[in-house]
């Protein structure tokens, strides 16, 4: 992404470019990941996307990433799943002091993060996401952090909704891929 580039501008630029959503999504995670982190710490990046009440990471900046986010769906409730399902930003100052998924909260509190910052994508269908971002350290998000991941997430909303909505046209296409047939010419 240069410079002159505004981010809404790359992720749609991206959405157009990827094969699948996947790869826009692992994409979006990786840029996510750049741009929030800290100088001393790389911060964890997930995303969660709720289709047809099923819940799953589709993208994640690590195999830890997935981890944490994977294991709210053992729970059914979390704070990225709070945060997709209700539209809200959720934040997570420090999980030794959480109280709304104690279960979830001491889990993921024994794998070691600390804080966490979970912010809704806004998409058209009937779909829910959130971009979910998990610290080692506690209070690690600031005021400024959560302004930036939420105007992050409003200008990625639109390329992730394209994204799922050609997603949901190839899953609906039926019938192989072109080139996937097999052609008997005998």
């Amino acid at each position: 992404m240069t410079a002159d580039t505004t981010v809404r501008d790359y992720l749609h630029g991206l959405a157009l470019d990827s094969e699948t959503i996947e790869a826009f999504l692992n994409a979006l995670t990786r840029l996510s990941v750049h741009s929030l982190s800290g100088p001393d710490e790389e911060i964890l990046c997930g995303i969660t996307l709720l289709r047809e009440k099923k819940a799953g990471t589709v993208a994640s900046s690590s195999e830890a990433a997935q981890v944490m986010d994977e294991i709210q769906y053992d729970y059914n409730d979390g704070p990225c799943l709070s945060a997709s399902r209700e539209q809200n930003t959720v934040h997570v100052v420090d999980l030794h002091d959480e109280s709304r998924w104690p279960a979830y909260a001491k889990e993921v509190a024994g794998r070691g993060v600390r804080s966490i910052l979970a912010v809704p994508f806004i998409l058209e269908s009937g779909d829910r996401a959130a971009l979910n971002l998990y610290s080692e350290k506690p209070d690690d998000f600031d005021a400024g952090d959560i302004s930036k991941a939420q105007e992050y997430a409003s200008q990625a909303s639109q390329a992730l909704s394209l994204s799922v909505r050609l997603s949901g046209h190839r899953d609906t296409r039926g019938g192989p891929e072109s080139g996937d047939e097999d052609t008997d010419d005998h």
